[in-house]
């Protein structure tokens, strides 16, 4: 038996050709299907006419209408983007890879700030994993960085070596923000705690409401950068919640942040093709709370200066 060739085509590419040839052949069939339909209607009723006759002879039209609704179908189930209502802020969804891209990244990080990939405590696959190998030549160049940016905040606990046995020792508040990068800037975001096995851990509620002041704190610091955001929570986090209700609940926060002040241009959420091949996320949906929740206007509550009280 011959091997088969190798391309050396990615396999998130292959697989993507896979369902684009299926679904192209799926809406092929669809318009034969309304062509037959057709076909059946009109001998019923008008049998002795030339021009009914005629209509098997342009299946070939059919059969180019249902490859272009394919196509349609396909652009639009791989990006969505859309504005929100009021505001001159574009939200895209994306199904790709975050790091073909340049824009400030926004990275879930512990409240310890710990980035060591030699010591175990953080994967090499994890956005911040990733982050790391390709835009710093050591660990140590990014732990100055972040050394630097943390040493204007304060520590809410320094725990001991019996509470955590490697990395740093230094806490801070959960929904921690700081503004690092070079190459490529990013917003390293606390959202999870580290145990003594260096495992993270969340509660799906605490992790909501971190949300407004994460968001907060990329308009204060940032400068108006295009973001690039994954999925925060989907993966090492062990959060309860599945990867489309955390996009939602992330989609949701943003809007409500962009209302209460701008803080960038676009945002786009990343969808990695595995999560999407996988069938963990709905675009559909997606598309439609997107295009609600843009078009809603929510107007945050004003209150008094002086008094405090809503206006």
């Amino acid at each position: 038996m011959k091997p088969m060739i190798n391309l050396g085509l990615p396999k998130n590419l292959i697989t993507y050709l896979k369902i684009a040839l299926i679904k192209l052949l799926s809406s092929a069939f669809q318009a034969l299907g309304v062509l037959w339909f057709v076909i059946q209607i009109a001998n019923y009723f008008f049998s002795d006419l030339e021009c009914v006759k005629k209509i098997p002879d342009y299946w070939e039209f059919f059969l180019l209408f249902g490859i272009i609704v394919g196509l349609y179908k396909l652009c639009t189930q791989f990006k969505i983007n859309k504005r929100i209502g009021g505001k001159d802020v574009d939200i895209e969804i994306k199904i790709g890879d975050i790091f073909r891209s340049n824009q400030a990244i926004v990275i879930g990080c512990n409240t310890t700030f710990d980035i060591s990939l030699s010591k175990n405590i953080i994967s090499k696959k994890s956005i911040q994993g990733q982050y790391l190998k390709k835009y710093f030549r050591s660990e140590n160049e990014l732990e100055t960085q972040i050394e630097t940016e943390l040493s204007n905040l304060n520590v809410l606990k320094e725990k001991t070596k019996e509470e955590k046995p490697s990395g740093n020792l230094k806490e801070y508040e959960i929904g921690t923000t700081i503004f690092i990068g070079e190459k490529r800037k990013a917003y390293l975001v606390a959202i999870t705690k580290l145990n003594e096995h260096n495992t993270t851990k969340i509660n799906d509620n605490d992790f909501f409401d971190i949300l407004p002041k994460i968001w907060n704190d990329i308009r204060l610091k940032g400068n108006m950068e295009n973001i690039d955001c994954p999925i925060l929570g989907s993966g090492f986090s062990r959060l309860r919640s599945n990867r489309q209700e955390l996009l939602i609940e992330l989609i949701r926060s943003f809007i409500v942040a962009t209302h209460e002040g701008k803080l960038t241009e676009k945002i786009t959420f990343y969808i990695s093709p595995k999560d999407f091949i996988k069938g963990h996320i709905d675009m559909n949906t997606i598309n439609q709370i997107l295009e609600y929740e843009c078009k809603s206007r929510y107007i945050p509550e004003r209150r008094n200066s002086i008094t405090g009280t809503p206006i």
